[in-house]
């Protein structure tokens, strides 16, 4: 990719490089870095990871803590190592190349997150590239939820923002593998009352639940510097 087609999202602390081509940083990709930022964590593992910017945060949030993100498109992982090169002082992140189906390592992660494509057996965008990111279907799940079955620690804890539709399938596909849903935020934007996003929190140990309503407007809100 020619860097003419890139540009830089600046975070204070540390800058990511973006493409219009594929996801730019996003609301939800910030909302769910702002959730964890209270979370304990040693051990990161971000699925589909894209360009890396949950990953970069939550690397930010804890420098001591190993941030992994994983990613099957190889442009957004390119993009993801530009980054960083770009923070060459950040020591605690690192991006593969790999369906997540196919991801094995001998870490178990305190923390998986994720912000997963979004369309579940939905027509395909006009940017083919883009889309890659925004399609999924019932088979994308459930390879999720059997990654982290495999990769989570025994009080490891799940992190994922979703539409608020999909919430009932991601949770179904998730209790099959012996996940709890422990916390349901549900974000309202002040300006889109119909764009209803979820965070959800899963473990296998925790059998509390909690829930949750955020409200976000231009007003009282300044998600870019979470």
């Amino acid at each position: 990719m020619k860097d003419e087609e890139l540009s830089i999202y600046d975070f204070g602390n540390f800058q990511i490089w973006q493409s219009d081509r594929l996801m730019k940083v996003s609301t939800d990709s910030l909302l769910l870095a702002g959730y964890c930022k209270n979370l304990s964590f040693t051990q990161v593992l971000d699925i589909g990871c894209g360009i890396g910017v949950i990953t970069f945060i939550l690397s930010s949030y804890e420098p001591t803590a190993q941030c992994i993100g994983v990613d099957v498109q190889s442009e957004a992982i390119q993009i993801a190592q530009k980054s960083k090169v770009l923070n060459s002082d950040i020591t605690n992140i690192d991006f593969i190349h790999c369906d997540i189906q196919n991801y094995s390592s001998s870490k178990r992660f305190d923390l998986i997150v994720s912000n997963p494509p979004y369309y579940v057996n939905q027509l395909r965008a006009i940017n083919i590239l883009r889309d890659e990111f925004r399609h999924t279907d019932n088979n994308f799940v459930e390879k999720f939820a059997n990654s982290c079955k495999n990769l989570s620690s025994d009080t490891g804890q799940i992190v994922i923002i979703i539409p608020l539709n999909m919430e009932a399938l991601w949770s179904r596909e998730m209790s099959q593998k012996g996940f709890i849903l422990n916390e349901l935020v549900l974000l309202k934007f002040q300006n889109n009352s119909d764009n209803l996003v979820v965070i959800c929190k899963y473990s296998s140990t925790d059998l509390s639940f909690v829930r949750r309503e955020w409200v976000y407007g231009e007003s009282n809100n300044n998600i870019s510097k979470i």
